[in-house]
């Protein structure tokens, strides 16, 4: 799959906020993003974080097709301030890497997050 994802309202109400994140150099966690974006899920539910992981996964697959980071290395646990793993098996699919530990994991997200705060504060 090389193509762009059609993007959903729902798409782009959290692409704005995590721009909006990213422009500040910030992060974002996942239950104040939906608040922020105003998408109707249920961090509680397992449904629903997975429909958030596919709308996140959708934002960065466009992004790193268009050239950008992956927008979603500024969205979080709240828990342990780290991206979700479904950020890093996109990330081993989009850049075809293998996070071969937890320290590596941490520095690839580290490093996405900063390379997006430097793109959305130059644009």
């Amino acid at each position: 799959m090389s193509e762009l994802v059609p993007y959903t309202e729902d798409h782009l109400r959290i692409k704005k906020v995590l721009i909006q994140a990213a422009k500040r150099k910030s992060v974002i966690n996942y239950t104040d993003l939906l608040k922020r974006s105003g998408v109707r899920l249920d961090m509680s539910n397992p449904y629903d974080r997975g429909v958030l992981g596919n709308l996140l996964g959708d934002i960065s697959w466009n992004e790193v097709k268009e050239g950008r980071p992956m927008l979603s290395s500024v969205a979080i646990h709240a828990g342990d301030f780290k991206q979700g793993q479904g950020f890093f098996d996109l990330a081993a699919e989009l850049y075809a890497i293998t996070f071969h530990s937890e320290d590596a994991k941490l520095k690839f997200g580290m490093d996405e997050m900063n390379k997006t705060h430097t793109f959305w504060l130059k644009s």
